[in-house]
């Protein structure tokens, strides 16, 4: 899978959690719901992780991408 599909999947990873999150919030705090917020909440930050790795990767690809149009040019 390319870095774009990656990162649009850990996107819509994320915007996932936040609406379960938000949903759970509303709700009577139970031992129940404090279980599914806390999950909604690891899956947030789960899908935040890889989106920055994934943003990373996509940064790090595009300078590797520049140096070697600069690279020749100083030779």
């Amino acid at each position: 899978m390319s870095l774009g599909k990656h990162l649009d999947e850990a996107a819509s990873r994320l915007e996932d959690a936040h609406r379960r999150i938000k949903k759970v919030r509303e709700q009577q705090p139970t031992n129940e719901n404090l279980r599914a917020w806390l999950v909604a909440l690891t899956d947030y930050a789960e899908a935040t992780h890889d989106v920055q790795r994934f943003c990373d990767e996509g940064v790090n690809e595009r300078i590797q991408e520049l140096a070697a149009k600069v690279s020749p040019a100083r030779r």
